[in-house]
């Protein structure tokens, strides 16, 4: 079968629903021979549908991956693709990825808002991963913080409590309280490590000496000992 060429010197016009203004349902459509199957239509409106799998131009791809893992939308120049959108079913993510070898920058002249379970409906947390997918970076829906290298948090802020520093490999860290009744307005605490990790605490109590023990004094100021006493 041959093609069926249309053409003409100047512009090509397809006008819908030409004679009628009751029915504003009219459309402009590109189908299959067989089904029939729509590939393409336009409305009255001006809005313009695209059926299939794939849309192409020169530099950007739309996808539908029944699958349920693929790229949806990738953006490519000189035929190297710069940046997807990926959906993973398998694991209910949705992934943004710039291309291989490229920094992906997010930039505004404004605000960067990044919200949390929207829906509300389930307890939520933001992180920043390494490539071997171990948290950095942790912020949860309810405000704790966590900072972390290769598996050990090297900070924590969990219910107004700010630890430093604490655990793993490291010799010592700080601890910040808050004022508040809930933690009976405890002292700050510097925590040390001998040579043999033993914690050792520092704080100042009320008659603003210094004090120390081996074991967190809790609420109780005056535990331990007093430095140089």
């Amino acid at each position: 079968m041959a093609d069926t060429t249309i053409s003409g010197p100047d512009n090509i016009i397809a006008v819908c629903n030409k004679n009628t203004t009751a029915d504003a349902g009219k459309l402009f459509k590109v189908q299959k021979q067989t089904g029939p199957t729509e590939i393409f239509r336009v409305d009255e409106s001006g809005h313009v549908t695209l059926y299939g799998d794939v849309f192409r131009s020169s530099q950007i791809e739309f996808w539908n991956d029944n699958s349920g893992t693929g790229t949806m939308v990738s953006a490519q120049k000189d035929s190297t693709e710069q940046l997807f959108v990926k959906y993973d079913s398998s694991a209910g993510s949705t992934i943004l990825s710039g291309g291989t070898g490229t920094m992906l920058t997010v930039r505004s002249a404004n605000d960067i808002i990044f919200q949390l379970d929207q829906d509300n409906n389930s307890t939520a947390t933001f992180y920043i991963k390494d490539i071997a997918d171990d948290p950095i970076f942790t912020l949860t829906e309810a405000g704790a913080l966590t900072y972390s290298i290769s598996g050990t948090d090297r900070l924590t802020l969990t219910d107004g409590v700010l630890d430093i520093g604490l655990g793993g490999d490291l010799r010592g860290g700080l601890r910040i309280l808050p004022n508040s009744a809930l933690l009976n307005k405890r002292a700050g605490l510097l925590i040390l490590e001998d040579k043999n990790g033993t914690p050792h605490y520092f704080w100042v109590d009320n008659s603003n000496r210094l004090r120390t023990d081996t074991a967190d004094p809790g609420t109780s100021a005056g535990a331990g000992v007093v430095v140089g006493a």
